[in-house]
């Protein structure tokens, strides 16, 4: 009796670690390489279609003179396979070759931001990090689709002013809004920061 449980309750544990092993290996994962202690490449990798993980997509970073950043620009790949056979055996491999990118979007980060929707207080050194989507027609990522718009004050641990602007709408949120570092980078968590 005792060893009849005992073996149910190992084969019930062996099935419930290979499913979490299985799950594991279905979500994405992440390669990053950095240079000078500043991300340059993050490259997003997912199962493909022939059961193998490919890449999905490659975020490119730049940044100034002063290692301050400018640009994320990510790229998407349209799934391309090349069917190679050799003497032991064929097999499908990823096609990366540069006309399966297609540009997505981009992050930019832009000092010196002018805008008349602003409060007249805070309208000197701003500066705007843009979400701009590619454009087909014109080769140029030149659809806005979201502005953050802000100021750090002189210690550079909170920010002045902080704004969202989607389209002509703009959030404003004024007075010692708590740095987020991942502001420069990314767009995600700066709504939680906002105070209206």
């Amino acid at each position: 009796m005792k060893s009849s449980i005992l073996k149910t309750l190992s084969f019930a544990i062996a099935v419930l670690l290979m499913n979490n092993f299985v799950v594991k290996a279905q979500k994405p994962f992440y390669d990053t390489e950095w240079k000078d202690g500043k991300k340059v490449l993050v490259t997003k990798y997912v199962i493909g279609s022939v059961g193998i993980g490919v890449k999905e997509s490659e975020s490119k970073y730049t940044y100034d003179e002063n290692g301050v950043f400018l640009k994320k620009e990510v790229y998407l790949w349209k799934p391309n396979y090349i069917y190679i056979v050799t003497k032991t055996r064929s097999r499908y491999i990823p096609d990366y070759g540069e006309s399966n990118w297609f540009p997505s979007y981009c992050i930019e980060r832009k000092k010196d931001f002018k805008s008349n929707l602003i409060s007249k207080k805070f309208r000197d050194h701003l500066i705007s990090l843009e979400l701009l989507y590619w454009n087909e027609k014109t080769k140029k990522y030149d659809k806005l689709k979201e502005r953050i718009i802000y100021q750090l004050n002189d210690s550079g641990s909170t920010y002045n002013y902080l704004a969202s602007q989607k389209g002509n709408k703009l959030v404003e949120g004024i007075n010692k809004i708590k740095l987020n570092k991942d502001l420069l980078t990314e767009f995600s968590g700066i709504k939680g920061n906002l105070k209206n």
